[in-house]
């Protein structure tokens, strides 16, 4: 799918400047996304395997739960409400969505650039609401993984998960803000 996405400034500012999402990928302009990261009272977070079909890291276990762009005209938390069910079929409740940090990440791949701030979340659910047999154009598998599996995945760049050395303060950061929200619940 290519959607309109609004181009960003070097700063994370909305320029108002409309572009497809492939030209903004092809020329490296910074755009907006949305992570959301969901997790259990028992401390166990929701990980999907990313359709084989993607062009960007098709077939591997993406460790944030769910991810996407922004659309031009979208506000962030539209956006991380779209994403969650389009992929997840998860509905989700702005009110009990937690904003956290907006991350700057840089990635050239062969045939294009992701310049995106990621504008991160967490949400509590409980594992009666994520739907394990979930498939579509995103999502091929969706699990659940422990926290200290988690931390052991990304410690070791375990082959078949989405680990990006240059990103792991930025998960570290996140499941330490989820252990936290666990022992507040």
């Amino acid at each position: 799918m290519n959607e309109f996405v609004e181009i960003y400034s070097s700063t994370g500012k909305k320029t108002g400047k409309k572009e497809l999402l492939s030209i903004a990928h092809q020329k490296g302009y910074p755009h907006a996304t949305v992570h959301l990261w969901l997790f259990t009272n028992s401390g166990n977070l929701v990980i999907q395997k990313r359709s084989i079909n993607k062009k960007i890291n098709p077939n591997i276990w993406d460790i944030i739960s769910v991810a996407g762009h922004v659309k031009f005209g979208e506000s962030i938390e539209e956006a991380v409400i779209r994403e969650a069910n389009e992929e997840l079929n998860l509905k989700i409740f702005k009110d009990n969505l937690k904003i956290h940090d907006v991350y700057y990440y840089e990635k050239k791949y062969k045939n294009l650039k992701d310049a995106e701030f990621h504008h991160s979340f967490t949400y509590k659910v409980s594992s009666t609401e994520i739907d394990l047999e979930i498939q579509n154009n995103e999502v091929s598998e969706v699990n659940f993984i422990s926290i200290k599996n988690l931390k052991d995945i990304i410690a070791n760049n375990t082959p078949g998960y989405l680990v990006f050395n240059d990103m792991k303060g930025y998960y570290t950061k996140m499941i330490s803000i989820i252990e936290k929200e666990i022992t507040e619940n």
